[in-house]
């Protein structure tokens, strides 16, 4: 039996809507600051390790203030040696939530931020070829699902997926193999 010989295509997409794809993490509210409409990983470690002013530091740490802390934090950090990266801001909501819960020590908002998935080589964002797959899928099934006739009740028991690509062995989208695509630096923004 031979193996199955596949082609090779080159393909240009343009991204026409803001696109997340997540890491089932959340950034806690001690692990960045926002300034200049930026928000900024921090080494929190490394910056406890060199802060200066033990002393005070330490006395924060002690209370078990989160709040306290989170703003001590906004307060006293500028060193751009620990800032592990950064991302601008498009969102004059988010700014607002995160101003509001530095200066009022708002402990209810914890301002958790949901990262999109990056490289652990590079940091840059990327768009794992499964996701695009998924996408394509995705349409192809809104597109053909009239003329399969899927039903209300095929959704519920999960049929529409061989009324729409057939069989799972003689599925054509298990033959199609897409690439990550890496975005390039800064091109990612919180919106």
């Amino acid at each position: 039996m031979k193996p199955a010989q596949f082609n090779h295509y080159k393909a240009n997409l343009h991204i026409l809507s803001p696109i997340h794809v997540g890491t089932d993490q959340e950034l806690d509210p001690l692990s960045y600051i926002i300034r200049n409409k930026t928000l900024y990983r921090i080494d929190l470690m490394q910056w406890i390790e060199h802060f200066p002013e033990k002393q005070q530091l330490l006395k924060i740490l002690e209370s078990d203030n989160f709040v306290d802390l989170r703003t001590f934090i906004f307060d006293h950090f500028h060193h751009k040696e620990f800032i592990e990266g950064a991302v601008a801001i498009d969102c004059p909501q988010l700014l607002k939530v995160y101003h509001k819960a530095i200066k009022k020590r708002d402990a209810k908002n914890q301002v958790l931020i949901s990262p999109t998935i990056r490289s652990e080589t590079n940091k840059n964002a990327y768009i794992p070829g499964s996701s695009i797959k998924g996408a394509i899928r995705t349409a192809l099934a809104d597109c053909f699902a009239g003329t399969a006739h899927v039903t209300p009740k095929d959704a519920y028991r999960h049929a529409y997926n061989e009324k729409i690509f057939g069989r799972i062995n003689d599925d054509p989208m298990r033959y199609l193999k897409l690439s990550d695509v890496f975005t390039g630096e800064n091109s990612t923004a919180i919106v």
